[in-house]
């Protein structure tokens, strides 16, 4: 994945409002990986090779609200108050 295919990803999700659902990253001369929207996940068909990108799919996991744990003394208030 070059630097070009991230900005690009990016102008497109910020100034048209396309949110993409992967991106291929290379990850070496004869393996590229999906990398899937958060929170999905890719996940292999089952078939074909591993080492390649379109042998996977970005399975749809639900959004979790985290649960908020409760604050330690002193720990957020602002400095020098």
């Amino acid at each position: 994945m070059t630097n070009d295919v991230l900005f690009n990803a990016l102008v497109n999700w910020v100034e048209s409002g396309v949110e993409p659902d992967y991106l291929v990253a290379q990850v070496n001369a004869t393996r590229t990986r999906k990398v899937c929207m958060y929170p999905n996940t890719p996940v292999y068909v089952g078939s074909g090779s591993t080492d390649d990108q379109a042998n996977f799919y970005c399975q749809t996991n639900a959004r979790t609200i985290p649960i908020s744990s409760p604050r330690k003394p002193g720990c957020c208030r602002a400095r020098g108050r």
